[in-house]
């Protein structure tokens, strides 16, 4: 059958207000999903849209119909329970992880079993059935003890009648639980995941009561504590031991004297310090400060044997990291070399993943690149030393030990 696209109208498309089968298949083919089109209909007395402009100069078919769909009130994507999630007293990677979770992306072994990825595997605590999310974060018994240790606590019932994954724990009127259940039930099902995680990783035991201390207590920490406080804890609320070791480097520029303070700190997730170390360095730009803190840092780790140990780096330039990832070069020949090098050190430690943070989670790295740029010696601590007093007193108001 041939079709005058020319004249073409989406009413030969339809019969009455509903799709012509026939017509779709001929125009678009046989992959189409008929169960769905059966079920649509046209309704003549909303106004229509423009998916995408007959002037799209300048603009993308893609983003037309992303506009679209993100302001339509039809849209199938658009349940309140995903606003609710960002607003949430718990943790950013809490937040994060609640979201994946939601949209069944949590990587569990029923998960990874589901991609190829790896052979059918039981629960990690019961070892009774297979570890899909449903059953890890509600239906094993390991996780029931969990759950009602957390009501005991909390002195209120939490429903997940509806499961964990659906979401509809966080529908207040459906479910009952109010905003505060509702963190504490996103908090324990993180701590969950990070008592599996721990048990994979590290072999430790599953401690039920403790999962639900730390599950209430952080919530209460992000229901009433300061700013200035919860940026203590942003490492162990926000990574993960499969994340660790980690490594925090930052720069004190002084720019009327071309000198910089370089420093960087290695912790575990728990916020253990590992090493740390500052000293100064003369410099001309920030970029050259940055590349140099990041290039002090892995030197120093390296000498000391634990480069094949980071996992994770954590920077506040945004420069440094983008200059990384890019094979474009710099301005500056020494820059280029530098930073050739710092790529060459990443290769060898297994390429840990890089990531920008604010300035104020990064004030530990960066109060030491202060002291390096007041006293220019390499000064360089590792764990098990008698630690100076100043170190400490640098450590310990940013939650580190």
């Amino acid at each position: 059958m041939d079709i005058d696209y020319r004249e073409f109208q989406i009413n030969d498309l339809l019969v009455d207000i509903h799709w012509n089968l026939d017509s779709l298949h001929i125009v678009f083919g046989n992959n189409l999903n008929d169960n769905l089109l059966c079920q649509s209909s046209v309704n003549y007395e909303i106004s229509n849209h423009w998916v995408w402009f007959p002037n799209s100069k300048g603009s993308k078919v893609a983003n037309k119909i992303y506009s679209f769909f993100n302001h339509c009130k039809g849209s199938a994507d658009s349940w309140d329970g995903w606003g609710k999630i960002w607003r949430l007293n718990v943790a950013p990677r809490v937040k994060h992880f609640t979201w994946l979770l939601l949209h069944n992306a949590v990587q569990t072994m029923e998960y990874l079993y589901h991609l190829n990825l790896g052979p059918q595997t039981m629960c990690t605590f019961c070892n009774l059935l297979p570890e899909s999310a449903e059953h890890l974060f509600l239906k094993c018994h390991k996780s029931q003890q969990i759950w009602n240790l957390t009501c005991s606590i909390i002195g209120k019932p939490i429903n997940l009648s509806q499961g964990i994954s659906s979401g509809l724990w966080l529908d207040q009127e459906m479910s009952g639980n109010d905003s505060h259940i509702q963190s504490v039930i996103a908090a324990t099902v993180w701590f969950i995941w990070k008592a599996r995680c721990n048990r994979i990783f590290k072999l430790e035991e599953l401690d039920c009561q403790l999962v639900s201390i730390r599950a209430t207590g952080h919530v209460r920490e992000y229901s009433y504590a300061s700013p200035l406080h919860l940026r203590n804890n942003f490492i162990i609320h926000n990574f993960t031991h499969a994340n660790s070791p980690i490594m925090m480097i930052a720069y004190a520029h002084n720019t009327n004297l071309t000198t910089a303070g370089l420093g960087f700190v290695v912790f575990e997730s728990n916020s253990s310090m590992i090493c740390s170390g500052c000293c100064g360095s003369p410099v001309i730009t920030d970029l050259e400060a940055t590349v140099c803190a990041l290039s002090f840092a892995l030197q120093s780790i390296h000498n000391w044997g634990l480069n094949c140990f980071v996992k994770t780096i954590l920077s506040s330039s945004a420069m440094l990291i983008t200059k990384i990832q890019q094979e474009t070069l710099t301005e500056d020949w020494r820059i280029d070399l530098q930073i050739q090098n710092i790529k060459k050190l990443l290769d060898e430690m297994g390429s840990p993943s890089l990531h920008s943070i604010p300035l104020s989670w990064n004030r530990a790295a960066y109060a030491l690149a202060l002291h390096g740029l007041q006293h220019h010696e390499v000064s360089l601590f590792h764990r098990g030393q008698d630690l100076p007093r100043w170190l400490m007193k640098i450590l310990r108001p940013f939650g580190f030990c």
